[in-house]
């Protein structure tokens, strides 16, 4: 009984992570994003920008080679602690409900990675991340996600988030 209960565990443990991966498609031509979600491409341009604030990344690299060799976690980038909500960003009603749209830039970063604390989207709705050039969408994003949730690293200085609410939707946050 204590092995079937440990296998039992084991598939509980690996059939959650299976449930919360986020389909992630990188292509090697860029705009391919753009050719394959259209609606992507239509919006973009309107979307409100938040710019990250700015650092010195010579620094930072001093800093890392000062601890090299110790017990130290590496960095992988810099962290900006913020609070934006779905008043940040811009509304627009489309035929199939509401399209949320935002633009985030972090000039001179090689990447953006997202990191979402609060997280509740209702049912159907759906938030993909994708970046500038169309190489890279992270989504669908769904319900089943609604807790602290981190997305892999965009890579590009410009990522745009974009949720898409069915029918009149409000539930959202």
């Amino acid at each position: 009984m204590k092995k079937l209960s440990i296998y039992l565990s084991v598939y509980l443990l690996l059939a959650i992570n299976v449930t919360a991966q986020v389909t992630s498609n990188i292509y090697s031509e860029k705009s391919k994003v753009f050719d394959l979600y259209p609606q992507f491409s239509e919006l973009r341009y309107s979307a409100p920008e938040i710019i990250m604030p700015g650092f010195d990344i010579n620094r930072l690299l001093e800093e890392d080679e000062a601890v090299k060799g110790k017990d130290v976690p590496y960095r992988f980038g810099k962290g900006f602690d913020v609070n934006y909500s779905l008043a940040d960003g811009k509304w627009t009603k489309i035929d199939s409900g509401r399209v949320w749209l935002m633009k985030v830039s972090s000039p001179g970063a090689y990447s953006i990675n997202f990191i979402f604390n609060e997280l509740f989207l209702p049912e159907g709705a759906e938030l993909y991340i994708y970046n500038a050039d169309g190489s890279m969408v992270y989504g669908p994003v769904t319900s089943s996600f609604n807790l602290p949730f981190v997305l892999p690293v965009v890579n590009d200085n410009v990522s745009y988030a974009r949720k898409t609410f069915p029918g009149s939707s409000s539930c959202i946050s």
